[in-house]
């Protein structure tokens, strides 16, 4: 679209525009639908008028495009943590992007928004994550993390990943059996822990390998130990 002299036909040519679209100038401005040739760069063209008797413009304007229909991309790296205690009010993720520009990237983590640049390849966000619910479950990752690059032509690229959000301290264990104080008959023993599923188990003292650690699939947890002699 563009102004020009009422009644002229307006004429856009060049090596970026597939065939010579025209079209008349009405009330002083024209509007004519053009396509650029296939493949991504720079599109130049020229436009002319020639007005009702016959006369043209001295010389053409001439202008150019740039298509670009590749889509960017951006990535998570490291992957995303889970949120807990120490990290839920400087949540940070960060990873790599492909097209450089100031506020290019959007982020979303649960509710919470933030807009960063991609830089030298690179992208950083941190936020506060105080506003968003913990976990219905502490060993299910239900809190959605997005991020998403757009290029300057519009064209997108989004990567999605869900984590855990779990503030709360665990209970404290209890040793179910063999009972605190009990005597024992053996240095091996398996022992029996309530625990949180999901958290680990840390048995430390006259332990040999000590700590001695084990994952809590299932309250109480059989921990294996072997007491030093």
């Amino acid at each position: 679209t563009g102004t020009c002299e009422t009644g002229a036909t307006v004429d856009i040519s060049g090596a970026g525009i597939s065939g010579t679209p025209s079209g008349v100038c009405a009330a002083g401005a024209y509007s004519i639908a053009i396509t650029l040739t296939t493949g991504d760069g720079v599109k130049n063209f020229s436009i002319n008028q020639t007005d009702i008797a016959g006369n043209s413009m001295a010389a053409t304007v001439d202008g150019s495009y740039t298509l670009d229909t590749a889509n960017p991309s951006i990535s998570f790296n490291p992957a995303a943590t889970h949120i807990n205690e120490d990290n839920y009010t400087t949540y940070t993720i960060s990873g790599n992007c492909s097209d450089n520009g100031t506020g290019n990237i959007d982020i979303q983590v649960g509710s919470v928004t933030d807009t960063v640049d991609c830089s030298a390849g690179t992208w950083t966000s941190t936020v506060d994550v105080t506003s968003v619910s913990d976990s219905s479950d502490s060993t299910v990752a239900d809190i959605s993390v997005q991020i998403m690059i757009t290029d300057l032509a519009g064209n997108t690229d989004n990567q999605t990943a869900t984590v855990i959000k779990d503030i709360i301290d665990p209970a404290e264990p209890t040793l179910v059996s063999p009972a605190d104080g009990s005597d024992l008959a053996s240095f091996t023993q398996a022992l029996s822990v309530t625990c949180e599923v999901g958290a680990t188990i840390s048995v430390t003292g006259d332990v040999t390998g000590s700590p001695v650690t084990q994952a809590c699939a299932a309250s109480p947890q059989t921990v294996n130990v072997v007491f030093n002699g």
